[in-house]
């Protein structure tokens, strides 16, 4: 089994802005200007058929609690959040293109074989906030887990309860908290065992780890994926990196964060599809155990090792400010 490190996974400090980086930071700014009106065109391209899917299934279960005797929509059937086609249809190719205006020109895939039909769970190492849209344009429609938070963000809440994502309610998250009661659950594994059961044609993408971070690492899996027992895809991002890194982790500020991205004459990325994890009989009885071994074989095929940290530790660093600071050279906050 790979060594834990001793390093924190959510703090960066092996790429700092030195005088290449801060010329590219002030040459390539109408770049990174260009770049983002491109990646505001990609979202409205994608958000505006999603947002007419949600209204329309809004309007579709109204009707339906005026027929029933409750008027709780969470007693409503989950057919009724069925993606459209046309949203299915459309994300994959503006998924694409809002990646080629981050920088992710090209996009080497392998092990594209290994992506079986009887798997209906795919994990992956979450590093940045480009892997859901990597999934996005390698797969199409899919759904997926997130935080209850993502599903208030502008643009990107509709997306994805278009996509029919399942919204995860994160212990002492204030931004969790403060999403609306119809779009979050606080019982995850139930309801990521429930949609499976619902839905096995549809593929659901979970990042077990819960949350981005910056170092090449795991972190502690969360069992929600490897309760229903049934084999699950594994997929590794590798973001191959000189001069900055795209892991998100915690960035001296999470703006001028993307705007370092934008400002990248290229990111590179390399996708990996591994073997289907078909859990043996002692795996489908203890989640704990199937998801301990699909972390081994994820941190092997890496090269990575494996941490004891978890979401909880990122968000003790950002409640005490702990980050570094803008040129990247040291903490601030300590």
């Amino acid at each position: 089994m790979p060594e834990p490190q001793p390093m924190s996974p959510f703090l960066d400090l092996e790429h700092p802005i030195g005088v290449y980086e801060a010329g590219k930071l002030v040459l390539l700014a109408p770049v990174a200007f260009l770049r983002l009106l491109g990646i505001v065109t990609c979202f409205l391209l994608i958000w505006i058929p999603s947002r007419v899917h949600v209204a329309m299934v809004g309007m579709k279960k109204k009707r339906k609690t005026m027929e029933a005797s409750s008027t709780d929509l969470d007693d409503l059937p989950d057919d009724d959040l069925a993606t459209s086609s046309l949203v299915d249809w459309f994300v994959k190719p503006c998924a694409r293109a809002l990646l080629f205006f981050s920088g992710f020109l090209w996009i080497s895939v392998k092990g594209r074989h290994h992506m079986k039909r009887n798997a209906t769970i795919l994990v992956f190492n979450h590093i940045s906030f480009a892997d859901p849209v990597l999934l996005l344009a390698l797969l199409g429609g899919h759904s997926g887990v997130a935080k209850a938070g993502v599903s208030e963000l502008p643009f990107v809440g509709a997306i994805a309860r278009s996509l029919n994502y399942l919204f995860v309610q994160r212990r002492n998250s204030a931004g969790d908290q403060g999403a609306s009661h119809r779009h979050r659950t606080q019982d995850p594994q139930a309801a990521l065992s429930a949609r499976v059961r619902a839905h096995p044609e549809r593929l659901l993408v979970v990042a077990p780890e819960g949350t981005t971070k910056s170092a090449d690492c795991l972190l502690q899996f969360r069992r929600g994926a490897f309760v229903p027992g049934i084999p699950v895809q594994p997929v590794i991002f590798r973001y191959r990196c000189r001069h900055f890194n795209v892991g998100w982790g915690v960035p001296c500020n999470d703006l001028f964060h993307v705007y370092r991205m934008l400002c990248q004459v290229v990111n590179h990325v390399e996708v990996e599809f591994l073997e289907v994890f078909v859990p043996s009989a002692e795996e489908k009885e203890d989640a704990s155990v199937f998801a301990q071994r699909v972390r081994e074989r994820m941190a092997g095929a890496l090269g990575c090792g494996l941490v004891e940290e978890s979401v909880r530790e990122e968000n003790v660093l950002r409640e005490q400010g702990i980050r570094p600071n803008w040129r990247g050279t040291r903490l601030t906050g300590c």
